[in-house]
């Protein structure tokens, strides 16, 4: 920062900048930088570095887009400012991307009493920094002029490789559709919005699913086969929580993936789970930790399903499943609990999300997948609003005031479900229990904040279940046992 000098009396003061940003992503925060000590000197010194900004007011409350420096300036009427924002991670020292490549293309403000008065400037738009007088109008121009030569290059450049992708899918169609295992379809199955889905049985006897997207599900195919062939090594996959991966056929769309036995997580008994016995929210919690731990693994791989809601959680009906390796032997195993399919709409953490097919965001959807912008996050929400679903059987729309008002307001009404559904008082009653209740309401308004910012990761989330289902597990037993203990009685007596 540079002071310019003024003439007669000096006035000092604070001053506080704040600029409009819709562009971060999840871990990625506003910074800004510039000239002199105030500013951190453009970074140079070995301590000093770029100043960041917060969507959080003093009051507590959101305002993303609006970004804003918490910590004033110290500032002369008079003195030139010369900065520039950037995006930066969150630890601060990380920069991901400046608002404008060009050197030298920086913000200038000259400290006027309005400034000093008001304490804060605004900077309008992030990236757009006003031109100097009798430049605007040509710098427009040619902004406008290479942005039509751009698209045009586009377009010839993707007709070329239009033409190309036919040109080879023609010639390998034959040895493409030859990779999927013989099958035969025995029946159609699910109720899938991307295309149809298949129980098909394998030359060796064991049951497979075969999933076919529709003509428009390119995305989807892509998506659907790069996330089962990753998960492939996977121990969720190993394990049958996620389908394996048996092979795909571009031409027609179609993927051919292990089948698991069960229903719907809305179509069983599963839910609500705080209107039963504790051994059934221990199994509905169990359930849950398979799948979030899949989840978890993927995001570990930068692979986010994108889509973790009831529907997309199968719950095993109790038959064994058998594995190819299994028919032959003539041995099956009971396999998991739960298994996450559908996962058409995975992406990486850089990749937009602006093709997903959601036109409007639902009860399991977190804000920012309807503003193209996908993170681990992302997945966090899903995952809570579904064990939110699983509890109590509601949304975040039905519980929308519990949600916001916090952990206790949401335990309140996970206790009514409790007495509800149980008819002795034991449960009602029990301090043991209402722990375990509030361990639960914290998962779920931790994972479901509705700003990626101040929302928990999967593994706080998971670890607040994992201590839950210990509780339950310990209360189980004693109830267990008391049962035991007075049935003896009972006999005893007669």
């Amino acid at each position: 920062m540079e002071a310019g000098k003024t003439g007669g009396e000096q006035s000092t003061g604070c001053l506080r900048l704040k600029v409009r940003c819709s562009t971060t992503k999840p871990g990625q925060v506003v910074a800004v930088l510039g000239g002199g000590d105030v500013l951190h000197n453009w970074g140079q010194a070995d301590d000093a570095g770029p100043l960041v900004l917060s969507c959080v007011d003093d009051l507590g409350s959101v305002t993303w887009p609006l970004w804003t420096l918490h910590d004033p300036l110290p500032v002369v009427r008079g003195q030139t400012l010369e900065y520039k924002y950037l995006i930066v991670r969150e630890d601060g020292h990380h920069i991901v991307r400046w608002e404008t490549r060009k050197p030298g293309e920086n913000r200038c403000l000259v400290v006027e009493d309005d400034e000093l008065s008001s304490a804060m400037h605004d900077d309008g738009e992030f990236s757009r920094i006003a031109a100097p007088a009798g430049q605007e109008v040509m710098e427009e121009e040619a902004a406008r002029f290479e942005a039509s030569a751009r698209a045009k290059v586009d377009r010839h450049a993707r007709r070329a490789v239009d033409k190309l992708n036919r040109a080879v899918s023609k010639t390998v169609s034959a040895e493409v559709e030859a990779s999927l295992q013989p099958h035969r379809r025995l029946q159609r199955i699910g109720k899938g919005k991307q295309g149809k889905c298949f129980l098909v049985e394998l030359e060796d006897g064991a049951h497979a699913l075969l999933k076919e997207l529709k003509n428009g599900g390119r995305h989807a195919y892509r998506a659907e086969v790069d996330a089962l062939e990753r998960l492939s090594q996977t121990p969720a996959a190993s394990a049958g929580i996620v389908p394996r991966f048996l092979g795909a056929a571009p031409q027609s769309r179609q993927v051919l993936m292990s089948y698991f036995r069960g229903t719907a997580l809305p179509d069983g008994d599963l839910a609500p789970a705080l209107r039963g016995p504790p051994f059934s929210v221990a199994r509905a919690l169990r359930c849950w930790l398979d799948i979030a731990g899949a989840v978890a693994q993927a995001n570990d791989m930068e692979l986010i399903h994108c889509d973790v809601n009831p529907w997309n959680m199968l719950i095993s009906d109790g038959k064994p499943t058998p594995a190819p390796s299994e028919v032959a032997s003539g041995e099956t195993s009971n396999g998991p609990a739960a298994c996450l399919v559908d996962w058409a709409c995975a992406r990486g953490p850089n990749e937009a999300a602006r093709d997903l097919p959601f036109k409007k965001r639902g009860d399991f959807q977190p804000p920012e997948l309807l503003e193209g912008r996908v993170g681990p996050c992302t997945d966090t929400f899903g995952c809570a609003s579904t064990l939110l679903w699983i509890l109590v059987k509601r949304t975040r729309k039905g519980l929308a005031a519990e949600l916001a008002a916090g952990p206790a307001a949401l335990t309140e009404h996970f206790a009514s479900a409790v007495e509800e559904g149980v008819s002795s008082s034991t449960l009602s009653t029990s301090q043991s229990y209402k722990e375990v209740l509030t361990k639960l309401a914290q998962a779920c308004c931790l994972g479901m904040a509705e700003l990626w910012q101040t929302r928990c990761g999967l593994g706080e989330l998971c670890d607040l279940v994992h201590e839950a289902l210990v509780s339950v597990d310990e209360i189980a037993n004693e109830l267990g046992v008391a049962a035991l203990r007075n049935g003896s009685l009972q006999l005893q007596s007669r």
